[in-house]
């Protein structure tokens, strides 16, 4: 049986493949069941904000193409995988707007 956490960072490292600031890319799983009470483990995919769409790709083809690959595994494996882009980014976003602030601080005499 595939360990979750192998499957996540398999997960990660096509995604960083895929974006253009890799060092943002986080993947969360998680176990929860579904509404029949069957085991879902679903993968939160985290990208910094200007490259969610990179991530989901023209017409959602990446994420198609992430979700077929992560079918194939659940079914190798006997279970059930979800994967999901996070619509807002709040660890990316923070970054980027505590790097504005400095910018602000550093060249406008915010002081």
């Amino acid at each position: 049986m595939i360990r979750v956490d192998a499957i996540a960072e398999t997960i990660k490292a096509m995604v960083e493949i895929m974006v253009r600031i890799p060092q943002c890319v986080r993947v969360t799983p998680q176990i929860s069941n579904d509404t029949v009470g069957r085991q879902v483990t679903s993968f939160d995919i985290d990208v910094h904000d200007s490259d969610r769409g990179r991530l989901i790709g023209r017409g959602g083809a990446n994420m198609r193409a992430l979700r077929v690959l992560l079918n194939s595994a659940a079914y190798v494996c006997g279970t059930r995988y979800r994967v999901t882009c996070n619509q807002a980014s709040e660890g990316a976003g923070g970054m980027r707007k505590r790097a504005h602030e400095r910018y602000k601080f550093a060249h406008h005499g915010d002081a």
